[in-house]
């Protein structure tokens, strides 16, 4: 999977927006990805592309009013810039493959949704000291109904800012949209998701992004979702190192019997994955299952050392003797925005 995927993290790159005549519906305008590589140009579609933003893209929010859209002055924020810089993605909006005899102009480039740790913008500006021309918001996942289009115009190509106000992993979906010359009326495109990694990536991100494709959608990637259909989890089979692709019963947490002191309890084995700084690993038991109430267990028997993991077995502080029942699981936690 990985061979077929493209990390553009500083070429000259253009969303373009296409219309394909014979296509059906909101097939017939699409949004692609046109970009400079030193090999040739080359056209991508979303399942093969992350566009990614270096360390070098983290920025400070300046004091100057006109750009409290970003938030408070001084807080960070991540920008892929209008003007070009070698070491990151120099990145536009184009309408050159759309016909002036077939649209009136300007064509739209609308912004559908976005999804990730943090919030999207997108401005130009004209020259120095001029203030910013806001094209697009979206906060807490929320897009601005005032803030999200821009208009290129049939011909040519526009570039603009592109902020993220953290790093991480982002799905952001746009479409495009066109009145077709006398139609009076809008034709509107599919929605096509694409793929940011504004770096550095978090442990979750990171995993997200080995095991699938580029702008997969939350239905098959998200922490919740179960794609191979096994009943564990994605935010499990990470906590767990297991393959998220591939239906399996293997690997899952053990229940044994400990005896310590002369005294036999209840007791969880389970993969912890070093790596996974960011979830939380709750080996629990109760002796009801009706009333939700779940204590932690803490009491560590063994940790062994399996490099990238460790196989960590827990037990139960109290013993079996005296004990009707015991109910054992494992959750985990994802501390993830």
């Amino acid at each position: 999977m990985r061979a077929q995927v493209s990390y553009l993290d500083r070429q000259h790159m253009d969303f373009r927006l296409e219309y394909d005549v014979g296509a059906a519906g909101s097939n017939q305008l699409k949004v692609v990805l046109g970009y400079d590589q030193g090999t040739g140009h080359f056209t991508a579609t979303n399942s093969q592309v992350y566009i990614v933003g270096n360390t070098n893209a983290k920025k400070t929010i300046p004091s100057n009013p006109n750009y409290a859209f970003l938030g408070p002055a001084g807080a960070p924020v991540w920008i892929l810039p209008q003007s070009q810089d070698v070491t990151l993605p120099y990145l536009g909006v184009s309408a050159e493959d759309i016909s002036p005899v077939v649209f009136d102009n300007p064509m739209r480039f609308e912004l559908v949704s976005v999804e990730g740790p943090g919030n999207f913008f997108a401005w130009s500006v004209s020259g120095a000291g001029n203030p910013p021309t806001v094209k697009m918001i979206a906060t807490n996942r929320v897009v601005s109904p005032s803030n999200y289009f821009m208009e290129p115009l049939i011909g040519s190509h526009e570039h603009n800012n592109w902020g993220f106000s953290t790093n991480g992993l982002y799905r952001v979906t746009f479409r495009a949209v066109g009145s077709l010359m006398g139609a009076g009326t809008n034709l509107i495109g599919r929605d096509v998701a694409w793929a940011f990694q504004i770096l550095p990536l978090r442990p979750w991100e990171t995993w997200v992004s080995t095991n699938w494709l580029p702008a997969t959608a939350t239905n098959v990637a998200g922490p919740n979702a179960d794609p191979d259909g096994d009943g564990t989890p994605n935010a499990l089979e990470y906590a767990l190192n297991l393959n998220p692709n591939a239906a399996s019963g293997n690997g899952l947490p053990s229940f044994s019997f400990i005896t310590t002191n002369a005294l036999t309890y209840g007791a969880l084995t389970f993969t912890r994955v070093k790596a996974a700084t960011d979830l939380a690993y709750l080996p629990s038991a109760t002796g009801n299952l009706a009333s939700g109430n779940w204590t932690t267990l803490t009491d560590v028997v063994s940790v062994a050392d399996n490099g990238a993991t460790e196989t960590v077995t827990v037990r139960d502080s109290l013993p079996v003797v005296g004990t009707t029942n015991r109910f054992y699981q494992l959750r985990v936690k994802l501390n993830y925005p």
